[in-house]
């Protein structure tokens, strides 16, 4: 195989390996999932959003798909360990110009999620503190203290940010237990399964409600991009997304329905509305009905510290992301070096993006909730399902490639049925973009989110053309990752990186 030579410095370019285990990754999944922002937060969101019970049957649906979706998915994560996940599949199965492109999509997608958190966060947690305190507390303040945090454990070995993931992840998911065990004990709840009814599984709505489902199931990839860094990649990897996923589609679904069920128990209710206009506090406050005041502080105590623990999962992986394109010079080099094998010029990158987007906000006058937090998550929602789609196409063409081994329901026939529902599910959600974002037809985030997607993925493609012809040595090495190092000689004052010819 055709090869080429590239110098680089001896700083570290290799993240740490063999570190984590499958369950530390399907912790990291779980934090950005996010149990209690997604029970208090979206799923009472959908109710009031799309005025249609059927987020408990979307959620269902598409958490199979994701299953069904995963298992090729996996197939090529035991095959290819690099850091960004997406971006290493679409090189080595479609182009190196699109992998590119994807790549600079995952960035935008991953970092909807890691800076609109901040809004989520801040909207939440300040009116809390300033009833505790007695005076007022901006929700920029609350933004800026988490940024902090996030900034911090960015910059310092994996190993704390997960025994600070262990605690946040552990109390939010257990207070969705407790509270769902008060809503079904309550005297007159009456189980109500209109949030399973399979009519909501057509109709214009379906599309709003596939969004805001797949947003409560961003960072699956992020299995895939903890590979590198994993004891026994394979299995780590293939345990971690199927237990993440399979806990998150059976706790959301029935919390769906205990919500709504224990809503509409209520005489004279209207479900809707009420999720309309108290968001997280409908769930916080109908436990609270049974188990006491504390219910309710302990609620928005516990959303703020979920939305930190998926502020801390997604900040990760978007690091990772931009070391993996630094590694290979896609980016600036400087992004792929690492310091304790931690990617940390590529977190500090994160955290200036985010510190800015907190302040434009915070300058701007815009609700911190409504038009950062919603906004930003379910435009992150749309850039999941895209990847998703995209990685499910780079699955079916990577077996093309690389057949051996590999059954063929693997190969073929399951990542074809994914792709096929995956497509229809983007054509509905793409076409009621203005229902989802309550825009007065094709304006405003509407038009602006989608073409973002858009002008990335083109400006990625180009830029992987302009490296093909101008930089032959770096566009060889796209999405090869630590395939391509070679360490140096001892004494040496270079490492060596050999990279194979690519496409």
């Amino acid at each position: 195989m055709p090869s080429t030579t590239v110098p680089q410095s001896r700083m570290s370019t290799a993240l740490a390996r063999d570190r984590i285990g499958w369950k530390t990754i399907g912790l990291t999944v779980i934090s950005a999932v996010a149990p209690l922002t997604v029970a208090a937060g979206i799923i009472t969101l959908a109710f009031g959003v799309t005025g249609k019970a059927g987020i408990a049957i979307g959620l269902i649906v598409i958490g199979l798909l994701l299953m069904v979706f995963s298992d090729g998915f996996l197939g090529v994560a035991g095959r290819i360990r690099n850091a960004g996940a997406a971006y290493s599949f679409a090189a080595q199965a479609l182009s190196k110009p699109v992998a590119v492109g994807v790549a600079l999509m995952a960035l935008l997608a991953y970092g909807f999620f890691a800076t609109g958190g901040y809004g989520g966060l801040g909207g939440t947690a300040a009116p809390v503190l300033s009833e505790w305190f007695g005076f007022n507390v901006p929700w920029v303040a609350v933004a800026l203290v988490a940024w902090a945090f996030v900034a911090f454990l960015g910059m310092i070995d994996f190993s704390a940010s997960q025994k600070v993931l262990a605690v946040l992840v552990g109390l939010e998911t257990l207070l969705v237990v407790v509270f769902d065990a008060a809503l079904v004990s309550s005297p007159g709840f009456e189980w109500s399964f209109e949030p399973l009814a399979l009519s909501s599984l057509w109709g214009e709505n379906f599309g709003i409600i596939a969004v805001i489902a797949f947003t409560c199931f961003a960072g699956l990839e992020l299995t895939a991009s903890f590979a590198e860094e994993a004891r026994d990649a394979a299995r780590a990897v293939r345990l971690a997304t199927f237990s993440a996923l399979g806990v998150a589609v059976l706790l959301y679904a029935f919390t769906a329905v205990a919500i709504f069920s224990a809503a509409s128990s209520v005489a004279g209710s209207d479900v809707y509305q009420r999720a309309l206009e108290e968001g997280p506090l409908m769930f916080f406050g109908l436990a609270a009905e049974q188990l006491g005041p504390w219910a309710v502080n302990a609620g928005f105590l516990l959303f703020g510290t979920s939305v930190l623990a998926a502020n801390i999962a997604f900040h990760s992986l978007l690091a990772r992301y931009g070391y993996a394109l630094g590694r290979e010079s896609v980016l600036p080099q400087v992004f792929g070096r690492t310091v304790g094998g931690a990617p940390r010029n590529s977190s500090i990158l994160q955290s200036a993006i985010g510190l800015v987007t907190i302040l434009v906000f915070a300058v701007g006058g815009w609700d911190p909730m409504t038009e950062y937090f919603f906004v930003f998550g379910t435009s992150g929602g749309l850039g999941v399902a895209l990847l998703i789609t995209i990685m499910t196409l780079s699955v079916i063409g990577f077996f093309q490639r690389h057949p051996s081994g590999e059954p063929l329901w693997r190969r073929v026939l399951l990542p074809v049925v994914a792709l096929v529902f995956l497509l229809i599910i983007t054509y509905l959600m793409i076409t009621n973009l203005p229902g989802l974002y309550g825009t007065d037809g094709w304006t405003g985030p509407s038009v602006l989110v989608p073409a973002a997607y858009a002008a990335l993925f083109v400006i990625g493609v180009v830029w992987g053309l302009v490296l093909r012809k101008r930089r032959p040595d770096v566009y060889r090495g796209i999405g090869l990752g630590t395939a391509s190092a070679v360490p140096a000689a001892p004494g040496g004052t270079q490492s060596q990186t050999r990279v194979g010819a690519g496409r």
